[in-house]
């Protein structure tokens, strides 16, 4: 089986299925902020490790909920290797929590979840 880097200094991680192993990845990078910095684009969401929070500005119309989960697409395949591919099938966004639902294609296996924000 292979990890990842973030895998071999966790050691949560020995012991489960690949497909586990990847999810739990996948809720990694989700869960992980970076926020746009106005002052200095180096520091954008577009070079920074995670995602941005799902504001307003993602919430309002449609082709910004596409830019999102384009963007939600683009960072996973970056940041996980073991995907060849992913749809993000719809992002949703309540006062307390946020989610969307994936389907991973890692191999010949295909996981479809929920991962919460």
């Amino acid at each position: 089986m292979n990890i990842t880097l973030l895998e071999k200094l966790d050691d949560s991680c020995s012991g489960i299925s690949l497909q586990e192993s990847v999810c739990r990845q996948v809720q990694r990078i989700i869960s992980t902020r970076i926020y746009v910095r106005d002052d200095d684009p180096a520091n954008s969401y577009i070079t920074g490790f995670g995602l941005p929070e799902i504001v307003e500005l993602y919430t309002d119309d449609s082709s910004a909920r596409q830019a999102y989960r384009d963007l939600i697409r683009e960072k996973l395949l970056a940041l996980e290797p073991r995907l060849t591919d992913v749809q993000v099938i719809a992002v949703s966004s309540a006062a307390s929590t946020a989610s969307c639902r994936l389907k991973l294609q890692l191999g010949q296996h295909t996981i479809e979840e929920r991962f919460f924000f």
